[in-house]
């Protein structure tokens, strides 16, 4: 969703001239580094928006998806031989394939991972962890309602 609204990265724009999703990219970049280089890292891809992200991301470590598309999988009405022949696009072997270019095989430290990355780095981390804040508040006023017990 970012990529989409931001322009000026190249990366970024040519993921689109391609019609791929660049979200959709750059797990699976992270994700054929982690398991190609032997990190003891998980990736958790979240902000799955439809089925179609949810099978692009078959192999992923984890993935976040919303009830409606897990229910949208269930009532799916498909074929018991094309239920179970999806291909699974993420795995240690196409990691093991995966060719980076040198480039991309930068040693990062966290001031040049966040120069590369761009305002995205920096947009998007503030604006999860003040997400997190707002729901650590949320759940301390709910327990301040609940807390202490009345009979306690």
């Amino acid at each position: 969703d970012w990529a989409r609204n931001h322009s000026g990265d190249p990366e970024i724009e040519a993921a689109i001239q391609r019609g791929e999703d660049p979200g959709l990219g750059l797990v699976t970049k992270a994700y054929n580094y982690i398991h190609k280089y032997g990190h003891k890292s998980k990736l958790m891809a979240a902000a799955v928006r439809n089925k179609q992200d949810l099978f692009s991301l078959l192999g992923v470590d984890y993935v976040i998806a919303p009830l409606k598309i897990l229910q949208s999988l269930k009532e799916s009405i498909t074929a018991p031989d094309e239920k179970y022949s999806y291909v699974r696009r993420l795995s240690p072997q196409s990691a093991a394939n995966h060719n980076f270019t040198a480039e991309e095989l930068t040693k990062w430290d966290q001031l040049s991972l966040a120069s590369a990355m761009g305002p995205a780095s920096t947009q998007l981390l503030a604006a999860g962890l003040e997400g997190y804040v707002n729901q650590a508040n949320r759940v301390e006023e709910l327990l301040d309602k609940i807390w202490p017990p009345p009979n306690v």
